[in-house]
């Protein structure tokens, strides 16, 4: 999620949303900025978290299962979208594209698939320590 926080910097460029962003309103340019500050906190806060605090996600308690199950469901809705939002004509017939989707793809399976185990193990339903 970091290293995915860190790539942000060069979308803009690479997908040249200044350029079209121009195309649309003032408020939806800026929505569309907001947004993308949000998704970056949100991916660095979720970094963070996983990366420097583990046992706190595991602990059993309300507070540890609501962020896991939240985070769950955001990783969950973005697999949803690469698989039945974005439009396959994006990919099809550019091969490179289609690695990338491919690669995206698999991101978001495994990341939803450790964070549905994290929350397994810390409900205890399946083996493991959750602390």
């Amino acid at each position: 999620m970091l290293v995915l926080a860190a790539l942000y910097p060069i979308y803009p460029r690479r997908f040249r949303w200044s350029e079209q962003l121009q195309r649309v309103e003032l408020l939806t340019r800026q929505v569309f900025w907001v947004h993308i500050g949000f998704i970056v906190i949100l991916l660095v806060l979720q970094g963070v978290l996983l990366v420097g605090f583990p046992r706190l996600v595991l602990e059993p308690n309300g507070a540890s299962t609501a962020l896991l199950v939240g985070m769950l469901a955001f990783w969950l809705y973005r697999l949803v979208a690469q698989l039945f939002i974005y439009d396959s004509e994006l990919w099809r017939g550019r091969p490179a594209h289609l690695v990338v989707h491919v690669v995206f793809t698999l991101l978001w399976v495994a990341i939803s698939a450790v964070l549905g185990w994290a929350l397994l193990v810390q409900l205890d339903v399946v083996g493991g320590s959750a602390v």
